[in-house]
């Protein structure tokens, strides 16, 4: 492996991050771009996916955070993540579910 080339799963978990986080916001920009242009109308299920939106950024921004740390110290940050991620991947997995189904 080449000096300071990401391993192959970090990468892989750096990619399905942000493929999830950027269609989970375009999903809400739909959602509230319908909302607001067409129906005029902002009730209290689109401030909690507001709020889904904005724990989201936190969380998929730790976990990169913990992947760019984990590549100084091979072994400790990036085992806690895989014994982590189940856990992470099911919760983002609902928001990004929940998300789709109350916009379309």
């Amino acid at each position: 492996m080449l000096h300071g080339a990401a391993p192959l799963h970090e990468r892989q978990y750096r990619l399905v991050i942000t493929i999830i986080f950027v269609l989970s916001a375009v999903a809400l920009g739909l959602r509230f771009y319908t909302r607001l242009r067409i129906t005029k109308t902002f009730a209290i299920d689109d401030w909690l996916l507001l709020l889904t939106l904005l724990l989201l950024t936190g969380s998929s921004t730790l976990w990169l955070e913990t992947l760019r740390i984990s590549a100084n110290f091979p072994g400790t940050l990036l085992a806690l993540f895989e014994e982590l991620s189940p856990v992470s991947t099911s919760s983002v997995n609902v928001t990004f579910v929940l998300a789709l189904e109350l916009t379309f």
